[in-house]
């Protein structure tokens, strides 16, 4: 059986019984995230720039999006939500994918649901199926794919997009099969573009892809039902070395469950919260501020040092990709919020000063310790004071529920009441209680009834 029919039987067989209580509470954790941090996300100035484009291109107003009081055609809801939920850098991410899950698929279900007036465990199933497909190639194509400097949000989240779309427009497995036929040659995006405004919209862009590969496949749009593994395909054209036999493992585990979802505490990519969270804790633990210390060293992995590649930012979104700004960052406030990215806040005296007290490297020891895919999950940080203290600790990028929850808080008060706050936080954390998605949709718009 071929890759392509294998992802299409397994999305259009499963059912929400399939689906195992463990990853059915985290898909629910996840949505909640998301929908936080695109709410959150809405207000930055990529909000208002999509916003104006929207108005542009028009679009009948089927799909809400989220945070900017209007509506649009799916396609473009899935992208401007999928922009915007990545446009903070602040959404959760997966080590088998190597990017981040969440931010390509729920935007995708989302729109898609609205128009099919879905169930709450309908929108649940096509969100965990999305997933376990995005996640599973990136097991298959990871780490030569992303070495090869694709963004694999973008790239494998269309994948996902498209399978969470195809499940809740009710495709067959053929029009499955065509639909990531059609997704294989929408796919792109390159890391290249980190740090910019770009980033953000690969997730958007692969979101949309998702939407418009299933719409056109349950039309009887055709493609090629190999074009994953054929010679001119989309694993040799991208990848050139993979492993199809992950694909087997589909649903078994799922991957919401293992090895699970990381969730950020703080709003910059998830490769420097081990460190970030590592730096804290010596702080906190040793009664610590900037005044004390006289140099830092962060031993990392090295995909780690392969991701974080701004060491002397110039500007805001430069610093959600720069190990040395957490540093300072952190040493400075006690913390990392959103206000902290900003092009003021790299150009600092103070924050300047202590970047330069920043040594970043690979530690051999370290990166010894995981495997390079899992490479964001643990850092070592040193601390030399300036009386000749030197502290030690070991990172790893941990968040709950109750962080969750207080997180969601804070970034939906950029945009809606605290009485919406809580009513959506309730209906997403029971979510498969709710009959349609609409009543949801329809509180996170930051549009009146």
């Amino acid at each position: 059986m071929s890759l392509q029919k294998k992802l299409s039987e397994f999305v259009t067989r499963t059912e929400y019984k399939d689906i195992p209580g463990e990853a059915i509470t985290v898909a629910k954790q996840s949505v909640l995230d998301y929908l936080g941090v695109t709410l959150a996300g809405s207000v930055e100035p990529i909000g208002g720039i999509v916003k104006e484009y929207l108005r542009e291109v028009g679009g009948g107003g089927l799909s809400t999006v989220i945070g900017l009081g209007l509506k649009t055609s799916c396609p473009n809801a899935a992208f401007a939500n999928g922009t915007l939920g990545h446009a903070l850098d602040f959404d959760d991410s997966s080590p088998s994918l190597l990017g981040h899950p969440t931010v390509p698929v729920a935007p995708s279900a989302f729109a898609i649901a609205e128009l099919t007036e879905a169930s709450g465990e309908e929108l649940l199933t096509a969100y965990a199926v999305g997933v376990e497909v995005e996640c599973k190639l990136g097991l298959v194509v990871n780490p030569a794919h992303m070495g090869k400097g694709w963004h694999c949000t973008s790239t494998l989240g269309a994948f996902g997009a498209t399978a969470a779309a195809g499940k809740l427009l009710g495709l067959d497995s053929e029009q499955m099969m065509y639909a990531f036929g059609i997704a294989a040659s929408e796919s792109a995006g390159i890391r290249a573009n980190f740090g910019t405004m770009t980033k953000p919209f690969h997730a958007g862009r692969a979101a949309e892809n998702g939407v418009v590969a299933a719409m056109l496949a349950k039309k009887g749009f055709t493609s090629n039902k190999n074009a994953l593994e054929e010679e001119f395909g989309y694993l040799k054209v991208t990848t050139g070395e993979y492993y199809t036999k992950a694909i087997e493992k589909l649903g078994n585990p799922w991957e919401l469950v293992a090895p699970g979802v990381y969730y950020k505490l703080y709003p910059c990519c998830h490769y420097g919260h081990a460190a970030i969270n590592a730096l804290l804790s010596i702080m906190r633990d040793n009664k610590l501020d900037s005044s004390n210390v006289e140099y830092i060293e962060v031993g990392a992995t090295q995909a780690i040092y392969d991701n974080l590649i701004y060491h002397e930012p110039k500007t805001g979104l430069e610093g959600k990709f720069s190990m040395q700004f957490f540093m300072a960052n952190a040493l400075l406030e006690g913390n990392l919020r959103l206000e902290n990215f900003t092009d003021e806040k790299v150009s600092d005296p103070k924050i300047v000063e202590l970047i330069k007290k920043t040594k970043f490297q690979v530690d051999p020891e370290v990166d010894k310790m995981v495997p390079y895919e899992l490479g964001a999950a643990i850092s070592r940080v040193k601390l030399n004071t300036k009386d000749g203290k030197e502290f030690t600790k070991n990172g790893m990028p941990t968040a709950g529920l109750e962080e969750l929850k207080k997180k969601y808080g804070i970034c939906a008060s950029y945009v809606l009441p605290e009485e919406k706050i809580t009513e959506t936080m309730n209906l997403v954390l029971g979510l498969e209680k709710l009959d349609n998605i609409n009543q949801l949709m329809q509180l996170v718009s930051n549009n009146p009834p």
